[in-house]
């Protein structure tokens, strides 16, 4: 049905209504995004946790749309968390924006068209679908909250049709230049491990580091982990037993760069007289996954039977946010800096070609990227080697898994202090330097 009220509701978060606040622009995602535009039959699926920067980041490839020329009516934003759609979300209601939007504002040609927090429509991959079965002239960008959109639904109504880009929290590099040249930070001597402190600390949601206040910093990072709970986790998957995921969420968390089971979280549970099966938390687990809070990766090994063994390790979203749910106020500089190293793995690497790996002594090495016997990194995190037998532990582990794995490189991560020097088959560096060049 065709209606000039969809236009209304519309009309403020578009171009075509008013100006659009875009923020400070992520100019590598968008140079990635923008090399899409002239693929027909495409769909960018732009993925992250609440918060993160999915709306924004659309709205600047839609103002970069309009610096390269195309009048703003091309461009349609639509918010399916907009309270006036509630009552009706349905791929009907997107045919009623779509065939609205042609109607009173952009009759033909190319059109640009934001679907944001689209998984609150089901089947809305099926309508996408019908729009490039149609040929309807049309470059979507979808965004959403949860790891449910890349379903195997998806999967056979769009393969080869669209390109998923999970969106991070800031990285080392865009989160300097958020904060601009004039922060006391850089004033110091030692403002390098400074900086990797405060970024640690506070992490990377952009309106986070936009505060300068500290005390707002954690007050917003408390206010958004509580609504990562209750809307992506209690209020959307549904769950009854709301004590149980907000006792499991802090564990996760204290556990960071740990190695986490259903299994051994069923037990500390237990004990805190909450009486839940592996199989629930292991469940849990899997909701955390779901809602992009947490990762947790497996051992590096091709074979599939010891990577579902072995327990896998746990990587939140982001930093800050572990740092204020976990359960103690002790600092985990160490862990947290591994945190950070994985978070910038997953997003150039992907999760599926890296693992944690350990040596028939017990030896671990934090990070193997390749596949199979390809192996192209070796990466190793630690925060300060001011004990001898810090460093020795370190390297040990590092040259086991050079011997067995072979790799083409490896790093040694070093979060604070001074650098050893090793031979050139071993890379030694600051994390403050590899954050900025990985």
């Amino acid at each position: 049905m065709i209606s000039r009220d969809y236009m209304d509701i519309l009309s403020p978060l578009n171009f075509w209504g008013k100006d659009q606040y875009t923020g400070i622009p992520r100019e590598e995602l968008l140079g990635r995004i923008k090399g899409m535009i002239d693929v027909r039959d495409l769909a960018l699926i732009i993925t992250g946790v609440r918060r993160v920067g999915k709306t924004i980041l659309s709205k600047q490839y839609l103002k970069v749309m309009l610096e390269d020329g195309f009048p703003r009516e091309t461009t349609l934003y639509v918010n399916l968390d907009e309270p006036a759609f509630q009552p009706s979300l349905s791929t009907t209601l997107l045919e009623d924006i779509y065939a609205s939007y042609r109607h009173f504002i952009h009759p033909e040609g190319k059109a640009f068209i934001v679907l944001d927090e689209v998984q609150n429509i089901q089947g809305w991959e099926r309508w996408v679908r019908s729009m490039m079965d149609r040929n309807e002239d049309c470059f979507f960008i979808i965004t959403g909250s949860s790891s449910s959109l890349m379903s195997i639904e998806l999967g056979s109504l769009l393969t080869g049709r669209h390109i998923e880009q999970r969106l991070s929290t800031l990285s080392l590099k865009e989160w300097l230049s958020f904060q601009g040249s004039g922060d006391t930070l850089y004033s110091s001597r030692n403002w390098k491990e400074r900086v990797i402190r405060a970024y640690l600390e506070f992490g990377g949601f952009p309106s986070v580091v936009l505060n300068q206040d500290p005390t707002l910093k954690m007050d917003q990072l408390k206010e958004l982990y509580q609504s990562i709970i209750n809307r992506d986790l209690v209020s959307r998957m549904g769950l009854r037993r709301v004590g149980d995921i907000r006792t499991i969420v802090p564990m996760v968390a204290q556990s960071v760069s740990q190695k986490v089971s259903a299994t051994k979280l069923h037990k500390t549970l237990k004990n805190l007289n909450r009486d839940l099966s592996s199989a629930t938390v292991n469940n849990y687990l899997s909701l955390l996954e779901e809602a992009l809070l947490f990762r947790f990766l497996p051992i590096y090994s091709s074979n599939i039977k010891n990577r579902s063994l072995y327990p896998r390790k746990a990587y939140c979203v982001d930093t800050g946010m572990a740092n204020i749910a976990k359960l103690s106020n002790r600092p985990i500089w160490g862990r947290l800096a591994e945190n950070a190293v994985a978070n910038r793995l997953f997003t150039k690497y992907g999760s599926e070609d890296i693992g944690y790996w350990k040596d028939d002594s017990g030896r671990e090495v934090d990070f193997v990227i390749g596949r199979g016997d390809n192996v192209q990194k070796l990466v190793q995190v630690v925060w300060e080697i001011s004990e001898e037998r810090t460093l020795k532990r370190e390297v040990d582990a590092l040259r086991s898994g050079m011997e067995r794995l072979e790799p083409e490189e490896t790093f040694l991560i070093i979060g604070s202090g001074d650098l050893p020097e090793f031979g050139p088959e071993m890379k030694v560096i600051s994390l403050f330097d590899w954050l900025l060049i990985e």
